[in-house]
C-alpha cells in the first residue's frame, strides 16, 4: 500500500511513495513484513556485529560476549513485544491474534533494553563472568541501532510531535497519522492554508536519530580511547545517561505524551528523569575516584 507523499516545508523536500510494508514471494509463499520490522533486524544486527567487533578489539578472557549475546537479545525482544503490546492492550484487544504478528515490528525499546540487560547480569553471574564489560561493550552498538530504530517512525507515520513551524518541520497526510497524535493546534492549522488536510509538526524521528547517531558516535570514541589505554570505559553508565535524555527531550516535543492527572508532566519524564539523575551522579563519582587514585 502506498501512502501520501511527506513534506519538509521549510527546506523545500517532498517524499513520494513511501509504502508501509514489503511484499514478497519466497517459495510460493507470498509474505508482507513492515518496515518498522526491517529496522528492528537491522538494529538488532548492529548490536550483535559491534558487540563481536569490540569483543576482538578486546581480546579478553573470561567473558564468552557470543554467548551472553544468545541469551539476551531474545529475552529482550519477546519483553519488548510484550510491553509494546502491554501498552496497545486496546487495540490488541480487538484483533488478538495481531500479537502474534512479529513481523509488524511492535517493540518497545525501553523493555528490550530493561530485560536484556537482566539477562546479562542473570546469566553472567550464573558463568562467574564480569557483566559490566559486556554492558560496556553494548553499549556503542546499541546506541546506533536506536539511532537507525528511530527512523522506523517515518514509515510508520507515527514520528511526528506537537505543532512547529519551524525549520525541520514536517506535514503528514491528516488520514495518515493516529487521531491520537493529533493536537488541536494541529487541527486548527489542517483546515487553512496552502496545505488543508494536512498536519505539521516537529519531525520527532528525526530529532531521536540525531541525538541517538551522536551518542553512538562519542561511545565509539571513548571505546576506542579506553582500549588505547587499557582502562574501562564506563560505556554504558554514558549510555543510559544519554539514552534518558534523548527519552526525556522526545517527551518535550511529543504530540501528546500520558501525563500525570492534573499535570503537564509526563509520567513516562519521572522514570527517565530519576535514571539519568543516577547514571549522572556515577560518571561524576567514577570520575572523582579516578582522578583522587590517579591524580589525572
Amino acid at each position: 500500500m502506498m501512502h501520501e507523499p511527506i513534506y519538509f516545508p521549510n527546506l523545500g523536500i517532498e517524499v513520494r511513495e513511501l509504502p508501509d510494508a514489503f511484499e514478497g514471494t519466497f517459495f510460493g509463499i507470498t509474505l508482507a513484513f513492515r518496515f518498522r520490522a526491517f529496522f528492528m533486524a537491522a538494529a538488532i544486527l548492529i548490536v550483535v556485529l559491534s558487540v563481536l567487533w569490540i569483543a576482538r578489539k578486546r581480546k579478553e578472557e573470561g567473558i564468552n560476549y557470543l554467548s551472553l549475546l544468545i541469551w539476551s537479545v531474545p529475552v529482550g525482544l519477546l519483553s519488548g513485544r510484550v510491553v509494546h503490546i502491554l501498552l496497545h492492550l486496546g487495540a490488541y484487544l480487538e484483533k488478538p491474534l495481531q500479537m502474534l504478528v512479529l513481523s509488524d515490528g511492535g517493540y518497545a525499546f525501553s523493555g528490550v533494553l530493561c530485560e536484556s540487560v537482566l539477562c546479562v547480569l542473570l546469566r553472567a553471574r550464573a558463568m562467574k563472568e564480569n557483566a559490566w564489560k559486556f554492558l560496556d561493550a553494548a553499549a556503542p552498538g546499541t546506541a546506533l541501532g536506536l539511532a537507525i530504530y528511530s527512523l522506523a517512525d517515518l514509515f510508520e507515520r507515527t514520528g511526528i510531535g506537537r505543532y512547529t513551524r519551524r525549520l525541520f518541520a514536517i506535514r503528514y497526510s491528516i488520514e495518515e497519522i493516529p487521531t491520537e497524535l493529533i493536537t488541536e493546534q494541529m487541527k486548527l492549522a489542517a483546515q487553512k492554508g496552502k496545505y488543508i488536510g494536512f498536519v505539521q509538526g516537529h519531525p520527532l524521528f528525526l530529532y531521536r536519530f540525531a541525538m541517538a547517531f551522536l551518542l553512538a558516535l562519542f561511545l565509539f570514541i571513548l571505546e576506542r580511547r579506553s582500549a588505547r589505554h587499557d582502562r574501562c570505559s564506563h560505556g554504558f553508565r554514558w549510555f543510559l545517561a544519554g539514552w534518558s535524555a534523548i527519552e526525556l527531550a522526545s517527551l518535550w516535543v511529543a504530540a501528546a505524551p500520558l501525563c500525570i492527572p492534573g499535570t503537564v508532566i509526563p509520567i513516562a519524564a519521572i522514570f527517565y528523569g530519576i535514571l539519568c539523575c543516577i547514571a549522572v551522579i556515577s560518571i561524576i563519582g567514577h570520575l572523582i575516584y579516578h582522578l583522587v587514585t590517579t591524580g589525572r
